[in-house]
């Protein structure tokens, strides 16, 4: 819904500076403007969608990490002579994945419900008896998916914090300003076809700053990427396998 307004924010606004009557900037004068800031431009934009966009990549990889250690943790519980305390860890797993796919990625780090579900999977965890040989071994792996598992969530709360720098959030805006004003008060030949053109380059730069918005502030990422692992994860327990 926030993603839609925007474009359209984007769309109107640009629609109204091309229409903008008031030019005082000849095209020949502006053309210095154009290439120095123009270029400044596209390189900082480019190295921040380039830094937002390996946050993503990070942070997906450690969902799917820590929801692939999960379901290794789950079927090597399933085989351990201790059927009690594989039933508690698969309704707590259950509970832990539940929460987790509930949960607004913006808030990861504060939700002190999801942490408190996860500490008891651990305990859960922890409480396994070990009755024989092959318990033992099943227990060591058990462990060590668990150990992944609690540094994938960790990785995760530093990541959903991870954000541009706020000055560099100050130089894309003071970027993006220069060259929407020189676009708003530069002279351009008569006609339809220019009229277009600066509503086209008006557009592409708010865009810009949308796009960049929109992957720091993670909007979209958590419904597409986050719980998909985890809605598996439960749709396996859930039928038993």
């Amino acid at each position: 819904m926030r993603t839609s307004f925007l474009l359209v924010a984007v769309v109107v606004i640009s629609a109204l500076l091309a229409l903008d009557p008031i030019k005082l900037l000849s095209l020949s004068d502006a053309s210095m403007f154009f290439m120095v800031i123009g270029v400044t431009y596209g390189v900082v934009s480019a190295f921040a969608i380039n830094d937002v966009d390996k946050s993503l990549d990070q942070l997906r990889d450690s969902f799917g990490r820590e929801a692939s250690a999960l379901k290794s943790i789950y079927l090597l519980a399933k085989r351990i002579s201790d059927n009690a305390a594989f039933r508690k860890i698969q309704l707590a797993m259950l509970d832990y994945c539940r929460e987790t796919i509930d949960l607004d990625l913006s808030a990861y780090e504060k939700d002190s419900s999801a942490h408190l579900k996860f500490h008891s999977l651990l305990g859960q965890i922890s409480s396994i008896k070990i009755k024989n040989r092959r318990d033992d071994a099943f227990f060591s792996s058990i462990i060590e998916e668990a150990k992944i598992a609690s540094n994938s969530r960790d990785e995760q709360i530093i990541l959903t914090k991870d954000r541009l720098p706020k000055i560099q959030w100050v130089l894309e805006v003071f970027l993006s300003m220069i060259l929407i004003i020189i676009l708003t008060i530069v002279v351009l030949p008569d006609g339809a076809v220019s009229t277009v053109v600066e509503f086209l380059m008006l557009s592409a730069i708010l865009l810009t700053l949308v796009v960049i918005y929109e992957l720091d502030s993670m909007n979209d990422f958590e419904d597409e990427i986050s719980n998909e692992p985890y809605r598996k994860l439960i749709a396996l327990i859930e039928k038993g396998v």
